[in-house]
């Protein structure tokens, strides 16, 4: 996920607040806001994954397994606008941009078993 202003000067300005906003997720194909919050920072981010489950596999003996691993991912590019003011001045921006999202959101894990042979 990337932030980029129409404002280059507004990461220096609202990153150092450490502003916090909140972004949209895909669900049935819209954009929704669902309390899903991250830095306002021009860098690259990686949000965590929705899943981190782990399981144990047991390996036959004499048997090499090779795991694929598949994910799905939300792409979005949208514009956003941010009205913010100065806590002690008052004094309001307007800060324009676009946000550039990828977001797991499924995966899947297949494995093929090769016998050694001997």
């Amino acid at each position: 996920m990337r932030f980029k202003s129409d404002v280059p000067e507004a990461f220096q300005l609202l990153g150092e607040a450490g502003l916090t906003v909140e972004i949209p997720s895909m669900k049935d194909g819209y954009l929704v806001m669902n309390g899903k919050r991250a830095p306002f920072i021009s860098e690259q981010q990686m949000l965590p994954c929705p899943s981190t489950e782990q399981n144990k596999d047991i390996i036959p003996p004499r048997t090499s397994r090779y795991y694929t691993l598949s994910m799905m991912y939300d792409w979005l590019e949208t514009r956003y606008t941010l009205y913010v003011s100065h806590s002690k001045t008052k004094k309001q921006r307007i800060v324009t941009g676009t946000l550039h999202s990828e977001m797991p959101v499924k995966y899947y894990i297949t494995h093929k078993d090769i016998p050694f042979n001997n």
